[in-house]
């Protein structure tokens, strides 16, 4: 008959006789501490424990969070497209369309910042960009967040269900065209500029952001005797003031003129192609038409003209 651990013993009580063979073969195959012996449990346990990583080991079921690791050629189930889970409460707070503000329970400065996108549900899928990301306020223990819905998503003063956010530029079903998610207008008018002074043709609010200017103007200047005139145009945040321009943002143009001739006109087209504004508040940004010549006195008119601001986090 085999013997233990071949096959069991089925000892029984003041039948079965102890031999010593039978407590040999027990402690061989439990091993002694630290044993060398490969066949004994103790060996196997030790070489186990000792080839497990760190820390808590992965379920197949459990949800759990994994950091810093690597995926070797991982296979991804699932509803991906790009969107990431907001596992916290978000609540309306404000509107200024078509800017809006929300705020995310607990610090969301850790994985939220200006640029991403944000999708909700409020009876359909309405989907932003992220503007702006406050301070975390400890004492009401939320974030607020900053929106942007473009031209054709509003955030409701309801219940926001169903929160995402996405790092990457294009999660499924974001609308991507630029005419969504600008700003566009024209600057038509007609006007004077005096000595050294501007005239405001368009006041344009601008969102909270970063923006690309696109745009193109045909500025006439007329009715001047002087033998030179020196004048300017473009965008800036400081109405009032013919030196407020960004340089990035003016276009200029400088003739001489027969002295004692008054002058029909001076036609000229200026564009501006990508040029960046970043506004940390909604700000109203002005179109002037300026001159530095101390005795000026022109008519002005801009005509042909348009400005597209872009969201330059699209």
């Amino acid at each position: 008959m085999a013997d233990f651990p071949t096959a069991k013993t089925n000892a029984v009580d003041n039948v079965t006789d102890v031999l010593a063979k039978h407590i040999n073969n027990l402690e061989n195959k439990v091993g002694i501490d630290s044993s060398t012996d490969t066949s004994s449990l103790d060996y196997k346990v030790n070489a186990l424990e000792s080839a497990l990583p760190s820390g808590a080991i992965v379920g197949t079921t459990d949800t759990q969070e994994l950091s810093s690791k690597t995926l070797t050629s991982p296979i991804l189930k699932g509803s991906i497209g790009g969107w990431i889970s907001i596992p916290v409460t978000c609540v309306y707070a404000s509107a200024d369309d078509p800017t809006y503000t929300m705020y995310v329970a607990g610090n969301a400065t850790t994985y939220l910042w200006a640029g991403m996108r944000f999708k909700c549900t409020q009876t359909t899928d309405r989907m932003f960009i992220i503007t702006a990301v406050g301070t975390y306020d400890s004492g009401n223990n939320r974030t607020p967040i900053t929106l942007y819905g473009g031209t054709d998503f509003d955030l409701a003063n309801a219940t926001i269900s169903n929160p995402y956010y996405s790092p990457v530029k294009c999660p499924y079903g974001f609308p991507m065209s630029p005419a969504k998610w600008s700003v566009s207008g024209n600057m038509d008018s007609s006007g004077t500029v005096t000595a050294r002074s501007y005239s405001t043709t368009a006041t344009i609010s601008v969102p909270i952001g970063s923006w690309r200017l696109y745009g193109e103007a045909q500025v006439t200047a007329s009715n001047y005797s002087g033998t030179t005139y020196d004048w300017h145009c473009g965008f800036t945040t400081t109405a009032g003031s013919y030196t407020g321009f960004d340089t990035s943002l003016r276009r200029g143009s400088y003739q001489t003129n027969t002295s004692g001739v008054n002058f029909s006109g001076n036609r000229s087209c200026f564009t501006w192609s990508g040029q960046k504004l970043e506004l940390t508040s909604k700000t109203n940004v002005y179109f002037q038409v300026a001159t530095y010549e101390p005795n000026a006195n022109y008519t002005v008119t801009t005509a042909f003209s348009n400005y597209n601001l872009i969201c330059a986090y699209l």
